[in-house]
Protein backbone atom coordinates (compact mmCIF):
# COMPACT_ATOMS: atom_id res chain seq x y z
CA UNK A 1 0.00 0.00 0.00
CA UNK A 2 1.38 3.41 -0.96
CA UNK A 3 0.85 6.89 0.34
CA UNK A 4 -2.14 8.53 -1.41
CA UNK A 5 -1.38 12.12 -0.45
CA UNK A 6 0.86 14.21 1.73
CA UNK A 7 0.52 17.65 3.28
CA UNK A 8 2.98 19.71 5.30
CA UNK A 9 2.46 22.51 7.81
CA UNK A 10 4.33 23.64 10.87
CA UNK A 11 6.25 20.39 11.24
CA UNK A 12 3.15 18.20 10.82
CA UNK A 13 3.10 15.50 8.16
CA UNK A 14 -0.17 13.76 7.22
CA UNK A 15 -0.06 10.45 5.33
CA UNK A 16 -3.54 9.77 4.04
CA UNK A 17 -3.47 6.09 3.19
CA UNK A 18 -2.83 5.13 6.77
CA UNK A 19 -4.28 8.42 8.04
CA UNK A 20 -1.51 9.00 10.51
CA UNK A 21 -0.15 12.37 11.58
CA UNK A 22 3.54 12.48 12.42
CA UNK A 23 5.53 15.20 14.14
CA UNK A 24 8.64 16.44 12.35
CA UNK A 25 10.67 13.90 14.30
CA UNK A 26 8.53 11.03 12.94
CA UNK A 27 6.64 10.43 16.19
CA UNK A 28 2.98 9.43 15.64
CA UNK A 29 0.69 12.15 17.00
CA UNK A 30 -2.67 10.59 16.15
CA UNK A 31 -4.33 8.15 13.77
CA UNK A 32 -7.73 8.59 12.17
CA UNK A 33 -10.24 5.74 12.44
CA UNK A 34 -12.43 7.20 9.69
CA UNK A 35 -11.39 5.22 6.62
CA UNK A 36 -9.52 5.97 3.44
CA UNK A 37 -8.34 9.51 2.94
CA UNK A 38 -8.64 11.01 -0.55
CA UNK A 39 -7.23 14.48 -0.15
CA UNK A 40 -5.92 16.95 2.44
CA UNK A 41 -5.27 20.67 2.67
CA UNK A 42 -3.48 22.30 5.59
CA UNK A 43 -4.22 25.83 6.77
CA UNK A 44 -0.82 27.46 7.39
CA UNK A 45 -2.47 30.13 9.53
CA UNK A 46 -3.43 27.71 12.33
CA UNK A 47 -2.01 24.29 11.35
CA UNK A 48 -5.47 22.74 11.04
CA UNK A 49 -6.13 20.21 8.29
CA UNK A 50 -9.16 19.56 6.12
CA UNK A 51 -9.33 15.93 4.96
CA UNK A 52 -11.58 14.13 2.49
CA UNK A 53 -12.17 10.73 4.08
CA UNK A 54 -14.48 8.19 2.51
CA UNK A 55 -17.81 9.96 2.01
CA UNK A 56 -17.12 12.89 4.32
CA UNK A 57 -14.92 15.92 4.89
CA UNK A 58 -13.30 16.46 8.26
CA UNK A 59 -11.69 19.55 9.73
CA UNK A 60 -8.96 18.58 12.19
CA UNK A 61 -7.12 20.79 14.65
CA UNK A 62 -3.32 20.70 14.52
CA UNK A 63 -3.35 18.26 17.46
CA UNK A 64 -5.77 15.90 15.65
CA UNK A 65 -9.00 16.88 17.44
CA UNK A 66 -12.00 16.70 15.11
CA UNK A 67 -13.39 20.22 14.70
CA UNK A 68 -16.11 19.15 12.26
CA UNK A 69 -17.19 16.08 10.33
CA UNK A 70 -19.42 16.76 7.32
CA UNK A 71 -21.19 13.96 5.43
CA UNK A 72 -22.89 14.21 2.05
CA UNK A 73 -19.89 13.63 -0.21
CA UNK A 74 -19.13 10.59 -2.33
CA UNK A 75 -15.43 11.01 -3.10
CA UNK A 76 -13.92 14.33 -2.00
CA UNK A 77 -10.83 14.04 -4.19
CA UNK A 78 -9.37 17.56 -3.95
CA UNK A 79 -9.49 20.16 -1.18
CA UNK A 80 -8.08 23.64 -0.84
CA UNK A 81 -8.24 25.74 2.33
CA UNK A 82 -8.32 29.53 2.30
CA UNK A 83 -5.81 30.58 4.95
CA UNK A 84 -7.45 34.01 5.31
CA UNK A 85 -10.99 32.95 6.30
CA UNK A 86 -10.43 29.23 7.09
CA UNK A 87 -13.00 28.08 4.52
CA UNK A 88 -12.44 24.99 2.39
CA UNK A 89 -13.22 24.25 -1.25
CA UNK A 90 -14.03 20.61 -2.05
CA UNK A 91 -14.06 18.87 -5.44
CA UNK A 92 -16.23 15.75 -5.29
CA UNK A 93 -15.49 13.75 -8.45
CA UNK A 94 -18.34 11.26 -8.03
CA UNK A 95 -21.13 13.81 -7.56
CA UNK A 96 -19.37 16.12 -10.07
CA UNK A 97 -19.72 19.08 -7.74
CA UNK A 98 -17.59 21.72 -6.07
CA UNK A 99 -18.69 22.64 -2.56
CA UNK A 100 -17.50 25.65 -0.55
CA UNK A 101 -17.55 25.11 3.23
CA UNK A 102 -17.16 27.84 5.84
CA UNK A 103 -14.54 27.38 8.58
CA UNK A 104 -17.25 25.86 10.82
CA UNK A 105 -18.16 23.43 7.95
CA UNK A 106 -21.44 25.19 7.11
CA UNK A 107 -22.12 24.71 3.40
CA UNK A 108 -21.90 28.10 1.67
CA UNK A 109 -22.83 26.85 -1.80
CA UNK A 110 -22.58 23.89 -4.20
CA UNK A 111 -22.12 23.91 -7.99
CA UNK A 112 -22.09 21.19 -10.69
CA UNK A 113 -19.26 20.56 -13.17
CA UNK A 114 -18.38 17.96 -15.82
CA UNK A 115 -15.68 16.36 -13.64
CA UNK A 116 -14.03 18.64 -11.08
CA UNK A 117 -10.68 16.91 -10.62
CA UNK A 118 -8.87 19.66 -8.67
CA UNK A 119 -9.49 22.93 -6.82
CA UNK A 120 -7.06 25.61 -5.61
CA UNK A 121 -8.01 28.77 -3.73
CA UNK A 122 -6.23 32.09 -4.05
CA UNK A 123 -6.08 33.47 -0.49
CA UNK A 124 -5.34 36.96 -1.82
CA UNK A 125 -8.91 37.40 -3.08
CA UNK A 126 -10.80 34.27 -1.92
CA UNK A 127 -11.37 33.07 -5.48
CA UNK A 128 -10.81 29.49 -6.60
CA UNK A 129 -9.70 27.76 -9.80
CA UNK A 130 -11.37 24.47 -10.76
CA UNK A 131 -9.92 21.92 -13.18
CA UNK A 132 -13.04 20.64 -15.01
CA UNK A 133 -11.56 17.61 -16.75
CA UNK A 134 -14.60 16.45 -18.74
CA UNK A 135 -15.33 19.92 -20.15
CA UNK A 136 -11.65 20.62 -21.01
CA UNK A 137 -11.91 23.81 -18.98
CA UNK A 138 -10.33 25.79 -16.20
CA UNK A 139 -13.03 27.68 -14.32
CA UNK A 140 -12.23 30.66 -12.09
CA UNK A 141 -14.86 31.19 -9.39
CA UNK A 142 -15.41 34.07 -6.97
CA UNK A 143 -15.74 33.24 -3.27
CA UNK A 144 -19.54 33.40 -3.60
CA UNK A 145 -19.50 30.80 -6.42
CA UNK A 146 -20.04 33.26 -9.26
CA UNK A 147 -18.10 32.47 -12.41
CA UNK A 148 -15.33 34.97 -13.12
CA UNK A 149 -14.08 33.28 -16.30
CA UNK A 150 -13.80 29.96 -18.09
CA UNK A 151 -10.75 29.11 -20.15
CA UNK A 152 -10.78 26.19 -22.54
CA UNK A 153 -7.80 23.93 -22.00
CA UNK A 154 -6.19 22.02 -24.87
CA UNK A 155 -6.62 18.69 -23.03
CA UNK A 156 -8.77 17.99 -19.96
CA UNK A 157 -6.98 19.52 -16.96
CA UNK A 158 -6.37 17.22 -14.02
CA UNK A 159 -4.83 19.61 -11.47
CA UNK A 160 -4.53 23.32 -10.70
CA UNK A 161 -2.30 25.47 -8.49
CA UNK A 162 -2.52 29.21 -7.84
CA UNK A 163 0.38 31.57 -7.29
CA UNK A 164 -1.01 33.94 -4.64
CA UNK A 165 1.74 36.49 -5.29
CA UNK A 166 0.44 37.33 -8.77
CA UNK A 167 -2.94 35.51 -9.05
CA UNK A 168 -1.80 33.32 -11.94
CA UNK A 169 -2.92 29.72 -12.32
CA UNK A 170 -0.91 26.67 -13.37
CA UNK A 171 -2.64 23.56 -14.67
CA UNK A 172 -1.44 20.10 -15.57
CA UNK A 173 -2.95 17.49 -17.85
CA UNK A 174 -1.88 14.56 -19.98
CA UNK A 175 -1.08 17.16 -22.66
CA UNK A 176 1.38 19.13 -20.54
CA UNK A 177 1.37 22.17 -18.29
CA UNK A 178 -0.19 25.56 -19.02
CA UNK A 179 0.16 28.86 -17.21
CA UNK A 180 -2.67 31.39 -17.10
CA UNK A 181 -1.79 34.95 -16.16
CA UNK A 182 -4.04 36.82 -13.72
CA UNK A 183 -5.54 38.75 -16.65
CA UNK A 184 -6.62 35.38 -18.16
CA UNK A 185 -4.04 35.32 -20.96
CA UNK A 186 -3.02 31.72 -21.51
CA UNK A 187 0.73 31.45 -21.55
CA UNK A 188 2.65 28.99 -23.64
CA UNK A 189 1.98 25.32 -22.91
CA UNK A 190 5.01 23.50 -21.58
Amino acid sequence: MGVRSLALASGLIVFLWAQVALAEEGVELWQSPLGTGWAVSVNPADGSCWAGTGASVMHLAADGRVLSHTNGFTRPSSLSVNSVDGSCWVADEETKQVVHLAEDATELWRRSFGLPSSVCVNPADGSCWVADHDNDALVHLAADGGELRTIQSPIGPSCVAVDPTDGSCWSGSAGGIIHIAADARMQEAL
